[in-house]
């Protein structure tokens, strides 16, 4: 992934010099990625950005990874003195940005306790916006990690076996994921039968019964970049309130997609998801997707107010909750200077395994 740091202009329009960025054990920033094409943020590196330059710390355990990756300048910190040489440097002018969203309060209160003389500034919302529109290369990546996740979630009838829990079937689809280089973009959620009336279900050792729905939720993230696909199955067969419910899923979820275009607000694409399924739907019809799995612009709800922009990237997942089951089904996309680009789409009738 080609790093792409911050903008000269994005310093003079948030009225800072530098900007301070990290990533720890504790909390791992994901701009990170974005900043310098390092895609693995479990280990503790900084990245230091001024107008035009810009210069990346790290431990010289992870000199040799970090070369491989980044092509920018680096410097090996081996003690927390050659980390404050190198941050003081960065510091001696007034306005400091920082990610607060992305540092714990120890963190932040060491930062202004140590370099009294600097003014630090919480650009964090600023930062945040500057990943609602992606790079072509980006949504290249996206694009990859979805493609990823459909020929995953393809294989879901077969790994179904009789007497599968929740958990294992959950292990399986991530295990697939990892054989394809990829972690989960999130934890995996397999809900069976009544399980599936919980929207974002814990997954259990409960077994697969017959006629049960198999709902599940999964992502695969590939060089950091998330995709988020639901799916709805049924265990042997399914009866006619099941097949109905599916059927005005796809068709809800059919007709969001076709408002989804450059200067329509978000509501929209929810009120016609929801006069098409019939009734309200209990979480929001989708979001962005991205460096996190729900990422900028945000939830696409009733009152979302903001609008479809060339570029985004949008998960749409309308869904039915019952009293004896639920169902949903979820599918990416990418907004175009006319319309949209669907990544993924559910099969249209239900499949039952």
């Amino acid at each position: 992934m080609k790093p792409t740091p911050l903008p000269n202009e994005w310093f003079v329009q948030n009225r800072v010099d530098a900007v301070y960025t990290r990533t720890s054990e504790q909390l791992a920033d994901p701009l990170l990625t974005k900043f310098t094409g390092i895609d693995q943020t479990s280990f503790s590196f900084y990245f230091l950005q001024k107008p035009g330059q810009n210069i990346l710390l790290c431990s010289p355990l992870e000199a040799g990874t970090v070369k491989q990756r980044y092509e920018g300048k680096i410097s090996i910190f081996r003690t927390r003195k050659d980390v404050l040489k190198h941050l003081r440097k960065f510091f001696s002018t007034k306005n400091i940005g920082i990610n607060e969203r992305y540092l714990t309060g120890e963190q932040v209160h060491t930062l202004k306790k140590t370099f009294s003389r600097a003014k630090f500034v919480d650009v964090s919302e600023s930062l945040y916006q500057t990943r609602e529109i992606k790079t072509r290369e980006e949504l290249k990546t996206i694009k990859e990690a979805v493609k990823i996740t459909q020929d995953v979630v393809k294989k879901i009838p077969n790994m179904m076996k009789p007497g599968i829990s929740e958990i294992q079937l959950g292990a399986e689809i991530e295990h697939a994921f990892a054989r394809e280089g990829c972690p989960p973009s999130f934890p995996t959620i397999v809900a069976f039968g009544k399980n599936s009336r919980n929207i974002h279900h814990f997954n259990t050792h409960k077994k697969i019964g017959k006629g049960e729905n198999v709902l599940v939720d999964c992502g695969a993230k590939y060089s950091g970049y998330c995709a988020d696909l639901s799916r709805t199955f049924v265990y042997k067969k399914a009866n006619d309130e099941q097949n109905g419910w599916y059927e005005k899923c796809v068709a809800a979820q059919n007709e969001a997609f076709k408002t989804i275009k450059p200067t329509v607000h978000a509501k929209h694409s929810m009120e016609v998801a929801e006069k098409m399924l019939g009734r309200k739907i209990p979480h929001a019809l989708g979001h962005g997707i991205g460096l996190e799995t729900h990422d900028v612009p945000g939830a696409i709800h009733r009152k979302a107010e903001w609008v479809y922009k060339q570029g985004m990237a949008v998960a749409i997942e309308p869904g039915y909750y019952g009293e004896k089951w639920g169902m949903r089904i979820e599918d990416d996309a990418i907004v175009t200077k006319n319309g949209n680009e669907r990544l993924s789409f559910a099969p249209k009738r239900l499949i039952e395994i």
